[in-house]
């Protein structure tokens, strides 16, 4: 599960007379009641990074207690970024470096272009990640999505490598 997203708990309601008090916890800490005449409730969270157990604490109908059973654990990833880093300018067969930084935690999985052309993906733990690039001619490298643990993330950043072509030089007689 990925920050900026949402998950629904249903909590079940049955018996009583229609209308139930129930409160439930998160991580051992009771949260306000909530009253509904539903037979069923949904919570809806969306809670930042961590681990979050949530249990039901208790229930009622028409001031009658009842008993609560049920528990759910979530682990919220951080959604990662990824900034491609680098530009250069390079003679034809010579190569340079690219660097990627990202934020949240790795493994991460990084799908980029060369000049609007996939390239393989890249996976790693590393970061920041340096890759070594030798384009034949003048490229534009541009990160197109990346992921960690599942989570998808945003990218920014582009280089471009300018190649400049390599000089010749030819010795001629007059004979």
């Amino acid at each position: 599960f990925c920050t900026e997203q949402s998950q629904d708990l249903e909590v079940q309601l049955e018996g009583g007379n229609g209308t139930y008090t129930f409160v439930y916890r998160i991580n051992g800490i009771s949260q306000p009641p909530i009253t509904t005449t539903g037979t069923s409730y949904t919570i809806s969270v969306s809670p930042g990074v961590g681990v979050y157990n949530y249990t039901l604490a208790s229930v009622t109908s028409n001031s009658c207690p009842g008993t609560v059973s049920g528990a759910f654990s979530l682990t919220v990833g951080q959604s990662p970024t990824a900034t491609l880093i680098g530009g250069a300018t390079v003679c034809a067969g010579q190569t340079t470096n690219l660097t990627i930084d990202f934020t949240g935690t790795g493994p991460y999985t990084v799908n980029y272009t060369a000049n609007f052309e996939p390239q393989p993906p890249i996976v790693t733990s590393n970061d920041p990640f340096i890759f070594s690039v030798a384009p034949s001619s003048t490229t534009t490298y541009e990160l197109v999505d990346v992921t960690a643990n599942g989570c998808p993330g945003t990218v920014q950043g582009l280089a471009v490598i300018t190649v400049n072509p390599s000089p010749t030089a030819v010795l001629l007689s007059d004979t």
